[in-house]
């Protein structure tokens, strides 16, 4: 029971919002400069880390994949 009282004071003591919708927590709009700054900077890290990671590809070679894919496949219908 006092673990509950504890998690219930916790955000009011320390200044957390309490939002259980993370689109809510992560929405630039809604935060304070210098937290809307860190996170553009993290967005932009995040960014030039992934495709080092293979998570994130270039729009070119998606688009030439894509090409390649719709001429094999439009070979084989004709």
């Amino acid at each position: 029971m006092l673990s509950t009282r504890i998690k219930d004071v916790g955000p009011a003591l320390f200044g957390i919002a309490r939002s259980s919708d993370p689109d809510e927590i992560h929405n630039p709009s809604l935060m304070k400069p210098k937290e809307r700054k860190d996170w553009f900077q993290s967005e932009n890290e995040r960014v030039k880390l992934e495709p080092s990671l293979k998570q994130l590809v270039p729009a070119s070679d998606v688009h030439r994949e894509m090409a390649l894919i719709l001429k094999v496949v439009t070979q084989v219908l004709i």
